[in-house]
């Protein structure tokens, strides 16, 4: 996933952000991910290639860093859970 600041202009800032698998289901195939977004996340731009430190984000995006095509089955989906908390 990559979490983005997108105005009108087009992409401001962006930064891949990190997955940390949480629990596999080996029955069905399912994986469970969590991305820990409280602190600004810095890394690689996956659109210019530098190196940036993103503090806010308007988007999240569906990123596939692959060669190949991901193709999504009628029983596929993916779901995010994003969880606000105030400080």
């Amino acid at each position: 996933m990559v979490a983005a600041e997108i105005t009108d202009v087009g992409v401001q800032h962006a930064v891949v952000v990190n997955f940390t698998k949480t629990l596999e289901i080996t029955t069905t195939g399912q994986s469970l991910y969590l991305a820990d977004m409280r602190a600004a996340l810095a890394g690689i731009n996956p659109f210019t290639g530098a190196e940036v430190r993103v503090t806010h984000f308007t988007d999240l995006l569906l990123w596939n860093n692959g060669t190949s095509s991901i193709v999504f089955n009628s029983d596929d989906y993916v779901t995010i859970a994003l969880i606000h908390a105030g400080r």
